[in-house]
């Protein structure tokens, strides 16, 4: 809000309340001398049987021992009650009336009773198990109007400090919320075994990166009482899907997820079913990915399946095909024959030998699956026809008696195509080895490995579990689905940021590109003020936005953290063009999203403006919607901000015509618009230091000992011109100039 309050409010002194003071006789002709404006000192109460000093229900006679006035009662007429806030966490700065969300919570209490007449005497801010407790003492006109509307106070909403809160007579507890509901989701990728085990660095990261992304969703949403979400399982959920052609009908897991929902107020139905369906059909973000969901449901908290039976002597394996640089033997067709059984003993033995002495993770076992011919054609030389040329080649089983070691495996097998497999007493050289089939994504140009439904990418392998079930598995510090998010290191912050206003194109990832050197520049500038170092920097298309992927190594990880989640709509100059750059993720909608800056001057910058529920947001979002809105589309987003004093209007525009919205705001040069009764220039000229705006002065004073009437309001009138002589007589000895001033009822 701003400093200015909705009316300059101005009351004329025309008797002092001195003059309502009657004299009462005195021997010695002396009275006390009182002050100006004052009713002297209340020694004793007077005696109300006097007739003389006789004063209306209500009020008190008072006496200073020479004169007596009849004053107001305040503890006859003040309510006293309690309420708190949920959605938003105690800080002890808080008590400080000085605070602003205390200044929030103030105003809220002043418009929300000041309906029913009377006055805020005293507020008071503490703790209540982390919510915040509001202590009230209010004077009423008419006290049975504000006990009615304290009792009917529940779950109000209202937003402090642009976090959207509930405020209640129910007092919070020492858990911290008051309901909680378990929602079991099943997310449209493939179960991973690392997550079986909760003590893992993939659990944690995945756990901590789906609660983020989450709550993110959930406060965005402005969901009523929600307080966080806790990950209680990862679950493999069994989904029968039959492949085409011969093979056989496999079993598919997809992820599971079982999560705890808390609230700090009754649990808001609607609103939860809503945010359900919104999730289904767009997914969650997290990370690089959206997770798209199949199913949430809302009940018990679902547990691990039955573990692996003791009759299983693995939990993982692998199909290997190996080509070696021998030629292909007719008899190794036969799986029943002596060349086939001692070629399969002796690579077997071969294979478990080099295995176990690198100390292969987890291994288990090798078997030979079978043997076939790999044909090369090869050009002979003189006149000679081109000949077929067959190489060895062989299917080999991997067995892993725990979760198989992706990297390790990556490194043996580059060991062995460099070296050879020694077999017997040969070493085979040997020209491939695959993990799987390999094909290429024609969308992204990547090679894949089919896995059952699934297609493994980003360096990942197919495994195989001893139920069946095939899953990609992500090599080191990689996880996922697709294993595209990669796990971060100790003091590595990872995150998402998103700029709006320049529309991606593709040569945007290369980072010889002009504008990914800049944002490179933009980010280690805003983020190296707190030490560390850009480790990685990626940019791609978010929906026609750029989404910027970094990497940061931190000195400080909570300094970085907490920079990150400062930056709102930050402006920047991106090749020319004017941008803003949010951690908020772009939508479809957002191809035809319009974003720009407007400037305000005419009154100092205060923190309340950001307050969307206050009147100045309230009247500068009227302006742009009447403003923008005859030329169609909707307002999206409107935020204000503190640039150097003046208001920073941020605005995203849904536009039905983007090219003539653009040329509105391009066309807003010094347009006036009154806001509180105070006229205020918007431009598109951003405000600098030093600026003569920022020494303009706006305050409020208030006129009492003569009713107010409406004629008081007109600037030519004899009150408002004798008022206005004094304010220029008082102030004027200190420089400067009056430049508004307006009277209105209070």
């Amino acid at each position: 809000m701003f400093s200015l309050p909705q009316k300059i409010n101005i009351h004329i002194v025309l008797n002092l309340l001195r003059d309502t003071l009657r004299a009462v006789d005195d021997k010695d002709g002396q009275c006390p001398a009182i002050p100006q404006e004052s009713v002297g000192t209340c020694v004793h109460e007077c005696d109300d049987k006097d007739p003389k000093k006789a004063c209306d229900e209500g009020y008190k006679c008072c006496s200073n021992g020479c004169g007596h006035v009849c004053v107001k009662a305040p503890e006859l007429d003040r309510i006293v009650f309690n309420l708190y806030v949920r959605g938003l966490s105690w800080r002890d700065e808080m008590a400080d009336q000085s605070n602003l969300v205390h200044k929030q919570i103030k105003q809220f209490i002043e418009k929300e009773f000041g309906e029913h007449g009377g006055e805020l005497t005293f507020l008071k801010l503490s703790d209540n198990y982390g919510c915040i407790y509001i202590y009230v003492e209010w004077d009423v006109d008419k006290p049975q109007d504000i006990t009615k509307l304290t009792d009917g106070i529940d779950n109000s909403s209202v937003v402090i400090n642009g976090t959207k809160a509930t405020v209640s007579k129910r007092a919070c507890s020492p858990v911290g919320f008051a309901e909680k509901l378990i929602a079991n989701v099943t997310v449209n990728a493939p179960w991973y075994p690392e997550l079986e085990n909760t003590s893992s660095g993939t659990y944690t990261f995945m756990a901590s990166q789906i609660e983020t992304a989450l709550d993110t969703f959930m406060e965005g949403r402005g969901l009523s009482g929600y307080k966080s979400s806790k990950i209680l399982s990862f679950y493999p959920v069994a989904a029968s899907s039959a492949l085409a052609g011969r093979q056989k009908r496999q079993v598919q897991y997809y992820l599971g997820i079982s999560i705890e929902l808390k609230f700090t107020s009754s649990l808001p139905v609607d609103g939860l079913l809503q945010a359900r369906d919104v999730l289904v059909k767009k997914g969650l973000p997290m990370g690089d990915e959206v997770f798209g969901l199949r199913e949430i449901q809302f009940g018990e908290k679902v547990t691990f399946p039955t573990q692996v039976p003791n009759t299983v002597d693995f939990q993982e394996k692998i199909v290997t095909n190996v080509t070696v640089d021998e030629q292909w033997e007719a008899q190794l067709e036969d799986a029943s024959s002596e060349r086939y059984k001692s070629m399969a003993s002796q690579i077997e033995a071969g294979l478990d030998f080099y295995l176990g002495t690198i100390k292969l993770p987890n291994y288990k076992s090798s078997k030979i699956l079978s043997f076939y011919p790999v044909e090369s054609t090869s050009a002979s030389g003189g006149r000679k026809k081109r000949q077929a040329l067959y190489y060895l080649g062989i299917s080999i089983e991997l067995k892993f008696t725990n979760s198989l070691p992706v990297d390790g495996l990556l490194q043996a097998r580059d060991v062995l195509l460099k070296k050879g497999l020694p077999v017997g007493d040969e070493v085979y050289g040997l020209r491939e080895i695959q993990f799987g089939a390999m094909e290429t994504n024609p969308k992204t140009g990547m090679s894949v490995i089919p896995c059952g439904v699934q297609r493994c990418e980003n360096g990942s392998l197919c495994v195989e579990k001893f139920d069946g079930f095939q899953y990609c598995a992500c090599p080191y510090g990689r996880a996922g689905p697709t294993c595209a998010i990669k796990s971060p290191e100790p003091d590595r912050i990872v995150f998402n940021l998103y700029v709006r206003g320049l529309s991606w194109r593709d040569e945007m990832a290369d980072q010889s590109n002009l504008v990914h050197k800049q944002i490179k520049q933009f980010i280690e500038k805003e983020f190296g003020e707190h030490g560390g170092e850009l480790t990685f920097l990626k940019l791609s298309d978010n929906y026609g936005c750029i989404n910027i992927y970094v990497e940061w190594d931190a000195d400080k990880p909570q300094d970085i953290t907490k920079l990150t989640d400062g930056i709102d709509n930050s402006s920047v100059v991106i090749n020319g063009t004017k941008a803003t750059v949010s951690k908020r993720a772009c939508s479809p909608a957002d191809l035809h999203v319009l974003t720009f800056n407007l400037y305000a001057r005419g009154s100092p910058w205060t923190d309340d403006m950001a307050d969307q529920s206050g009147p100045v947001h309230t009247q500068i979002k009227q302006f742009i919607e009447k403003e923008f809105g005859e030329l169609g589309g909707q307002l999206r987003t409107l935020q204000l901000a503190n640039n150097h004093g003046c208001i920073r209007i941020f605005v995203e525009w849904e536009a039905e015509k983007p090219e003539e919205i653009l040329k509105l705001a391009d066309r807003i040069g010094n347009s006036s618009i009154v806001i509180n009764n105070t006229q205020v220039i918007v431009s598109k000229r951003e405000c600098v230091p030093g600026d003569a705006d920022l020494h303009v002065l706006t305050f409020n004073l208030y006129a009492r000992g003569s009713p107010w009437t409406d004629d008081m309001a007109d600037q030519s009138g004899p009150v408002h011109t004798q008022i206005k002589q004094f304010i220029e007589k008082e102030f004027g000895e200190l420089g400067g100039q009056l430049r508004t001033l307006q009277l209105a009822n209070k």
